[in-house]
């Protein structure tokens, strides 16, 4: 990484001097800190910056270090809070939706109640914020695998206690957490008119 000085107070204040020089691709390097506020820091910069980020957070997909902030960045801080998708961020974000589309064909279905990955969740989160209807066939074609295993196996249910975060998770949830991008993607599949 290019920026050596230790502790997180140092590296927010590089990731604001960045921000301002408007270095996305040193920001980039940030996602991949293992300490969550940095990391959280540097995508809300990315977020700030806006469609010139882009570029540098679709190289970030690429990397398993980065890629689970990329997608938040992405999804959430690009397409979100009301924005709506111009034709410049749609264009922007086309190589970024056809590699989370890539992700989601790609899924594998795991054994047990969680249905497929972190990362593939992630992408099914993204394609629903960037709206795009050429993403239906790779999650409708997801739903489709994780109802034929729940066919197979039935619907699976286990507890989970993640410290803040404790109930029960069932193979289902998998289902309706693809059920609701496809639907809103079905009801408006106009990304530029999707938060009008």
């Amino acid at each position: 990484m290019w920026f050596k000085k230790e502790g997180a107070p140092s590296k927010r204040s590089a990731i604001e001097t960045c921000k301002r020089g408007r270095e996305t691709d040193k920001l980039v390097e940030f996602l991949q800190d293992s300490d969550v506020s940095v990391s959280n820091c540097a995508w809300q910069a990315l977020m700030d910056i806006g469609v010139e980020s882009v570029p540098a957070l679709t190289q970030a997909l690429e990397d398993p270090r980065s890629y689970l902030s990329a997608v938040r960045a992405l999804a959430y801080g690009l397409t979100d809070n009301g924005r709506r998708l111009d034709d410049d961020l749609r264009q922007a974000l086309e190589p970024a939706k056809r590699y989370l589309v890539a992700v989601v064909e790609g899924a594998k279905i795991l054994p047990g109640v969680d249905a497929y990955e972190e990362s593939v969740s992630a992408a099914v989160n993204a394609l629903r914020f960037i709206g795009d209807s050429s993403a239906l066939p790779a999650l409708e074609g997801l739903l489709a695998k994780v109802r034929a295993k729940i066919a197979v196996q039935g619907n699976l249910r286990e507890y989970v206690d993640a410290g803040n975060i404790r109930g029960f998770v069932t193979t289902q949830d998998s289902v309706l957490h693809l059920e609701a991008p496809i639907r809103a993607i079905r009801e408006n599949p106009n990304p530029s008119e999707r938060h009008r």
